[in-house]
């Protein structure tokens, strides 16, 4: 260990407290603030900062700083310099962000979406001192993530990892499609895959279909197989993936229609401040009962999301959409007074 520079010999009680830091920060991988450090120690913020000024000239054997300061959330924090062995300069948010990662990413677990990142994860934690590796696993406990119902992709990990080629290369993709709408039931295509989406825990594909001859939507676990080809095709220009797109209310296409809705004043928290669709206007009523408006392009699924807020929204518009909840407040009432069961099956036909 070197000291650059010149520096006034520390007093006994200064040179304790100096030993404590440097003893104290592989314990704390995400650093520790000035204002923490005179608070621990009992100093002054200027004693404090005359500590790090002092730190910072201590230096390995190669002259790099073993100390550094660094500004995070609006404070001045010291950590120990990252030593990676020529992988990197991993750091403890850089961590914590790729286990994050794993954790949404986990239904589809195996394929080359996820895989890379626990590859990273683990060389990541390898570049740590012990002390700081152990602060930084155990993730399960310290990090935990809870999703609605999320499909599992494992068995098809090869096949996403061929889709997600074909979209970074604009490599057209030859595969068959199990239509759930179509009366032969299923479908081959050569199919210009745009845009790989994940939505709900589920990954869909955007893309032209030579055979359709538009561009069609495709639920990736329906995808019975896909070859990629050597034909590259082109994106077309002004193209976006967020105009096949309903926000909270998914991918499914149809005629644009208002939809109107009042919500009791009690939901405001749960509705302002939150994205549910790009031309969502919120409104405040007498009384204080929410109105939201907003266009969207099929109303497929607005249903059951209108059905979840239960008596505390009441559709205005439009009146297929009124007619649809209607009827299924009434099925739902219909099986437990009766005790029969109701065949609700969530169309638009009044």
């Amino acid at each position: 260990m070197r000291v650059r520079g010149r520096y006034r010999k520390p007093t006994y009680s200064a040179g304790l407290r100096l030993a404590r830091i440097v003893a104290e920060l592989p314990g704390r991988p995400l650093g520790w603030s000035l204002e923490g450090i005179a608070d621990e120690l009992g100093v002054h913020a200027k004693t404090a900062a005359r500590y790090a000024r002092a730190l910072a000239d201590l230096t390995d054997g190669e002259g790099l700083p073993l100390i550094v300061s660094e500004k995070k959330w609006e404070k001045t924090v010291l950590r120990f310099a990252a030593r990676g062995s020529g992988r990197g300069d991993p750091t403890s948010s850089a961590i914590v962000s790729l286990h994050v990662a794993i954790l949404l990413l986990r239904f589809v677990r195996g394929s080359s979406l996820h895989r890379p990142l626990e590859e990273a994860l683990q060389k990541a934690l390898d570049g740590l001192s012990p002390t700081e590796r152990r602060a930084l696993t155990s993730f399960e406990t310290k990090i935990h993530y809870v999703s609605e119902g999320p499909k599992d992709y494992a068995p098809q990990a090869g096949l996403i990892d061929r889709i997600l080629y074909a979209v970074v290369h604009q490599r057209k993709l030859a595969l068959a499609y199990l239509s759930p709408f179509q009366p032969e039931g299923s479908w081959k295509a050569f199919y210009h895959p745009y845009t790989l989406m994940l939505y709900k825990r589920g990954l869909y594909l955007i893309g032209h279909s030579e055979r359709h001859e538009q561009v069609r939507t495709l639920a990736v676990e329906r995808i019975r197989d896909a070859t990629v080809t050597e034909h590259v095709f082109d994106v077309p220009t002004g193209y976006s993936p967020g105009a096949h797109t309903e926000g909270c209310f998914g991918i499914v296409s149809g005629d644009a229609v208002e939809v109107v809705i009042r919500f009791k004043k009690w939901t405001k928290p749960l509705l302002i401040g939150r994205q549910w669709h790009p031309t969502q206007q919120f409104k405040t009523m007498a009384g204080g009962d929410i109105r939201l408006r907003m266009t969207v392009r099929g109303i497929q699924e607005v249903l059951p999301w209108v059905m979840g807020f239960g008596p505390a929204a009441r559709v205005e518009k439009p009146d297929v959409l009124r007619r649809a909840v209607t009827r299924w407040a009434a099925e739902m009432c219909a099986q437990y007074r009766h005790g029969r069961w109701a065949r609700a099956e969530g169309g638009f036909d009044g």
